[in-house]
């Protein structure tokens, strides 16, 4: 079973294995979307696009199944890739499994073998696709944490930081002793204290 319904594409020119695939996996519960070519196929996927394609190697005409995955590694498209292959291709979907495909089966496959290659496949995409959703809440998570930290961080400063026409306007008749006195307690800084000691003495507030 696919339990979150990420996509399994198949891509064939031969349409009886299309139907015959899609008939398979559509009854086990699978999203398939069969493709007779690999430029139909590349038009409905994107970078972002999630699940398994199971590539025909060799398709006449048009591009083969290398093209194609070329592609897809160029995208950087996280699909899993199942090839299939016939017998005078088979080095060329070993390399493929190399180059990062998921594996590949000969064609005609044994039924059985290919629904446990897709089931892996799936549930390989499936964890690729909890993780990278995991790191984006992640990201975002920490990101509006940030906003708000700064957001507080600036309404405390704004808040416990005296101005000079607060602290003036607070001192009214005090003399001149205690309210350097004061103003020092406020501020820890001298400099700032005779600056308000003498606009105070002057009857000015800045």
């Amino acid at each position: 079973m696919n339990p979150v319904h990420l996509n399994l594409y198949i891509v064939d020119d031969d349409e009886a294995v299309r139907t015959g695939l899609g008939s398979q996996f559509i009854a086990r519960g699978y999203s398939v979307r069969a493709f007779k070519s690999g430029e139909l196929f590349l038009t409905a996927v994107s970078a972002a696009s999630e699940g398994v394609v199971i590539l025909d190697l060799r398709m006449d005409p048009g591009m083969g199944g290398i093209a194609v995955f070329n592609v897809l590694r160029a995208m950087s498209c996280p699909l899993m890739v199942l090839f299939l292959s016939g017998h005078g291709t088979i080095p060329q979907a070993v390399q493929a499994v190399k180059d990062g495909a998921f594996g590949w089966l000969p064609k005609p496959c044994d039924e059985t073998e290919l629904l446990e290659q897709v089931e892996r496949a799936m549930q390989a995409a499936t964890a690729g696709s909890l993780t990278l959703g995991l790191s984006v809440t992640r990201a975002r998570l920490s990101r509006d944490m940030y906003l708000r930290a700064t957001a507080h961080s600036s309404l405390v400063s704004s808040m416990s930081a005296p101005t000079n026409r607060m602290i003036a306007a607070s001192l009214g008749k005090i003399p001149m002793t205690s309210a350097r006195r004061l103003i020092s307690r406020l501020t820890r800084s001298s400099g700032f204290v005779d600056a308000i000691c003498a606009q105070c003495s002057r009857g000015k507030v800045m």
